[in-house]
């Protein structure tokens, strides 16, 4: 009998572990985010723009990236795990491969982005968004 008692204590120990965790809310993405992207490429580094949609759907992201409002390529894949958040896009004519990774810190997003074309070039950059208001 001892021993069913710290098996059921086991049992409402696990339980209330996993109800806690449930409890915890995730990190949401979903939203528009702007702010520079440090872009490098052949060993110069120039500054631009940078503007994400997203939009979560659990664990999946979808939405746009581009430099602003008028210029946006479609996400092809997006995950979320944790803060952590993946991108993938692809520039359609010149088919340029986006990959995008990223952690959310609260109201902002940073991290890396490479593109990467056809012939082997490749750009990477830094991006530092912040989720708009």
């Amino acid at each position: 009998t001892r021993r069913r008692i710290r098996e059921d204590e086991c049992v409402m120990r696990a339980l209330l572990l996993i109800l806690r965790a449930s409890l915890i809310p995730a990190a949401d993405s979903t939203g528009s985010w702007s702010g520079p992207l440090g872009a490098t490429r052949n060993g110069e580094t120039r500054s631009t723009n940078a503007l994400l949609i997203l939009r979560q759907d659990g664990t999946k992201v979808t939405g746009s990236i581009g430099p602003n409002e008028g210029s946006r390529t479609e996400i092809s894949k997006g995950t979320i795990e944790g803060s952590d958040i993946k991108l993938e896009a692809v520039v359609p004519g010149p088919d340029l491969k986006i990959s995008i990774n990223l952690k959310l810190e609260g109201e902002k997003l940073v991290g890396d982005v490479k593109v990467a074309s056809p012939d082997g070039q490749q750009m990477t950059g830094k991006l530092n968004l912040d989720r708009a208001k």
